[in-house]
């Protein structure tokens, strides 16, 4: 969706959605042992995104990004949490573009512009600036809490689904597992069981570098 700030200033914009229900079988079965297949399922979703501008100064304006999930949900499935979540917005990113203008940090604002961004409500969200170094011409906001040109550290072996790469966290969760959840996952998705048998097959070495580095200070 495209949209100029003169317009997003003069009437807010809501833009409706919609995500059809699907169905995933995947076949799991290895060696004779082990579920069959396993079904990946997504109910019907419906959502709304609301935009709108507001001018703080000559130069500066606020953009709000509203995110609304209008699924209907039966009152019976709203109390119960697993045929809940199939209608559920989770982890919802948000990446916003600008052309002719830049974004301001959040984290680290010009001087002049921190009494604006500490204004800012962010809820549910945290908004980043993403791309090349220095580049202020995109905006990502995720549901967790990021830094300004977030990467992936060289020190990942790998995917871990969350595509946050907390690995130090992560690693030692799946080393925790008991002997069954561990079958359980070798008899499953094939992308678990590549997590797990990497996870089970680094090195001391390796798993000391997760331990966290220090890249600098400002």
């Amino acid at each position: 969706m495209e949209v100029s700030v003169a317009e997003l200033a003069s009437r807010p914009r809501c833009v409706r959605f919609e995500f059809p229900a699907r169905h995933q079988d995947e076949d799991v079965q290895e060696g004779g042992t082990g579920p069959a297949c396993m079904r990946r399922a997504q109910e019907r979703i419906e959502g709304a995104v609301d935009l709108s501008v507001v001018f703080v100064c000559d130069g500066l304006c606020k953009l709000t990004a509203q995110i609304s999930n209008c699924t209907p949900v039966a009152e019976s499935d709203g109390d119960n949490r697993e045929r809940a979540l199939p209608r559920c917005l989770i982890s919802t990113h948000t990446i916003l573009e600008i052309a002719g203008g830049e974004f301001v940090s959040v984290i680290d604002p010009p001087e002049g512009y921190r009494d604006a961004t500490q204004a800012c409500r962010n809820a549910g969200t945290w908004p980043v600036l993403v791309g090349a170094q220095d580049e202020r011409d995109c905006m990502l906001s995720s549901p967790i809490i990021l830094y300004d040109y977030p990467q992936v550290a060289p020190e990942s072996a790998g995917d871990f689904f969350d595509a946050t790469e907390i690995d130090e966290m992560l690693t030692l969760r799946v080393l925790t597992l008991s002997d069954e959840e561990k079958q359980s996952v070798r008899e499953g998705d094939a992308s678990a069981r590549e997590i797990l048998e990497r996870t089970e097959s680094a090195l001391a070495e390796q798993l000391m570098k997760l331990h966290g580095a220090l890249r600098g200070l400002r």
